[in-house]
């Protein structure tokens, strides 16, 4: 029988083991959390920072892509997908300004002497495009840091050519000494932050939201025409923009080619232009089906399209069934161009001989021939002034307005460095005119490189590289060419001493329904989140309208601020909460937006006067 004294040892033990356990777990605790914690100052720790910075890259201390949510590779992928739809571009655009100056002549009108010389003018104004395509994007990437190519402007080139008109005697030198004046005057207005910062508060902020939507109609207008796959009911070629005149063309309303229109009784050699409207369709096609699932939708459906279109080419015009023979006459041309005697390289030293600013300043100041077809120098110099100075500005901020719903984080830097693109687009475009071509400007690509995860200079710097490059080899346009806007004989066989003319006439049908896409999304952008007054809906749709149809944003930004000054002359209806009007000068936006609507008069006189 137990003592009492073992009872009491025996009702002690739990209470003891009780104390015991805690002390015993809480000892281990700081342990645990202490060897929890010891990663974080271990090696481990160092090798996640490694990890960390093999991610972003060095690069990235300079352009900060990674804080915007980009990568090293998507800087790539937006540099080639802006500089392989700028070189595309740069064609069109020297078959505006070449064939509406006179310079050059089609090659079906054209002898073999003729043909020749053409081509020398063609690679001349090529290479002088790429460079001032590397220049400007360099500028851009290196002194805003921002993801946007500066490339031969095809919407200024029509502004251009509408302003002066193709029968007025304005000779190729008389339209580049017109660029340099507006040139100089987009560089002040740029350059001067009180001059634009007047101009961009005072334009009411209906026409500066509908901008994006501007530009991006008037792109889809005339990139569909391009692609061929659409024509227009009064054009029998593509035709740039509704106020553009192109030799015997003009523009009316589009309409789906007819099916019969691909048959071997219009396309007598391939059927080169069933293959081309097939591969527009599979481009837009593409886009659709990977705008969500890829990061480089833009790039892939320029890509899977050419594919398209080369393989079916392969297939379809260089094997003929009728006969079971396989011919590479269809490859001749693009191989000639990329390497023979008639490629762009052994044109570089004729080049380098073309150029001569002297010679364009003194022909280009020379209007005689233009004042003795009843042209006014004074006029069309102040209008192209005005004209390209608001082109500029307004141009540039519908593609920055677009690409800064890609990402918040990009949105504030280009609200921060909106300056920087203004002063280095106006910088490249004075270099422009200086090599001897049209100005310059931010191309609408940039819009598709933004869109493709550009998020830094670091994807402007690598598309000026290969601007660069492909002043020296055109293996670009022989890959990405389709088929022609007057001819086809470039996809079947190409001659010594014709390919370079051959070759510049040609269409990129793909690159063109890209770049309709690259419209739409504009468009798009510009919709608004809530729904707009009447007189602000009215006041959108003038300034798109104006623009519209005369193919020029600075016209119709010009049309958009008087509507809205006219529109709000008379107060609007009296609400129950609001029955006194707002007075006067306050509905219209003050003495600023009154001012500049009188500027915008001038602008709209001029550009008719001239």
């Amino acid at each position: 029988m137990a003592t009492t004294e073992e009872l009491k040892t025996e009702a002690a033990k739990p209470e003891a083991q009780a104390v015991v356990v805690p002390k015993a777990d809480d000892e281990a605790k700081p342990k645990a959390d202490a060897k929890a914690a010891k990663p974080s100052t271990g090696k481990k720790s160092g090798a996640g920072k490694k990890r960390r910075k093999k991610k972003t890259g060095p690069l990235n201390k300079v352009f900060h892509y990674a804080e915007r949510g980009g990568t090293f590779g998507d800087e790539i992928a937006a540099g080639f997908t802006m500089a392989l739809l700028g070189v595309c571009g740069a064609f069109m655009n020297m078959q505006l300004i070449l064939l509406n100056s006179g310079l050059v002549s089609v090659y079906a009108e054209s002898g073999g002497t003729q043909i020749a010389t053409n081509g020398e003018v063609y690679a001349w104004c090529y290479f002088v495009s790429m460079i001032a395509a590397c220049v400007g994007s360099l500028l851009i990437g290196v002194i805003a840091r921002l993801p946007f190519v500066q490339v031969s402007s095809l919407g200024l080139s029509a502004v251009l050519i509408s302003l002066a008109g193709t029968a007025s005697g304005l000779t190729y030198y008389n339209i580049v000494f017109l660029s340099l004046i507006g040139a100089v005057a987009f560089a002040v207005v740029a350059g001067v932050p009180v001059i634009r910062n007047f101009v961009k508060s005072a334009t009411p902020e209906p026409v500066k939201k509908a901008l994006p939507a501007a530009a991006g109609l008037l792109l889809i207008f005339v990139a569909v025409q391009l692609t061929g796959a659409f024509t227009s009911s009064a054009a029998s070629v593509p035709s740039y923009g509704a106020a553009t005149y192109l030799g015997t063309t003009s523009t009316a309303s589009l309409g789906l080619q007819k099916l019969s229109a691909f048959s071997y009784t219009t396309d007598r050699f391939h059927p080169q232009l069933l293959i081309n409207v097939i591969a527009v369709i599979v481009a837009v096609g593409a886009f659709v089906t990977l705008r969500k699932r890829s990061r480089h939708p833009f790039l892939a459906a320029l890509l899977i399209g050419t594919l398209v279109f080369l393989t079916a080419t392969v297939l379809f015009v260089g094997y003929n069934m009728s006969t079971g023979k396989f011919s590479l006459d269809f490859i001749w041309g693009r191989a000639w161009i990329a390497g023979s005697e008639d490629a762009m390289q052994t044109h570089i030293k004729s080049v380098m001989a073309a150029l001569s600013f002297g010679k364009f300043l003194s022909k280009g100041a020379d209007f005689s021939e233009f004042a003795a077809n009843g042209g006014n120098q004074v006029l069309i110099c102040a209008s192209v002034a005005l004209n390209c100075a608001l082109f500029g500005l307004f141009d540039t901020d519908a593609t920055l307005e677009t690409a800064a719903t890609s990402n918040e984080q990009l949105a504030a830097d280009i609200q921060k460095g909106s300056g920087l693109v203004y002063l280095a687009s106006a910088a490249g475009a004075v270099v422009a005119t200086v090599l001897g071509i049209p100005a310059t400007a931010v191309g609408k690509e940039s819009v598709a490189g933004v869109r493709d995860g550009g998020r830094s200079g670091l994807a402007a710097i690598v598309a000026a590289i290969i601007f660069l490059v492909s002043a020296f080899v055109m293996i670009i346009p022989a890959l990405f060419g389709t088929v022609f806007s007057y001819t086809l004989q470039m996809n079947m066989y190409g001659h010594y001493g014709t390919v370079m003319q051959l070759l510049c006439e040609t269409g990129f049908s793909v690159a063109d329904i890209v770049m309709a896409i690259v419209g739409a999304e504009m468009a798009l952008a510009a919709i608004p989140e809530t729904t707009p007054s009447v007189e602000d809906a009215m006041v959108a749709g003038v300034t798109i309208f104006g623009t519209f149809v005369t193919s020029n944003i600075a016209l119709g930004v010009a049309t958009g601020v008087v509507a809205y000054v006219l529109a709000n002359l008379v107060p609007a209806k009296r609400r129950k909460k609001d029955p006194k009007p707002a007075p006067l000068m306050e509905r219209i936006g003050g003495a600023p937006t009154l001012a500049w609507a009188v500027v915008c008069v001038l602008v709209i006189v001029l550009a008719v006067a001239a």
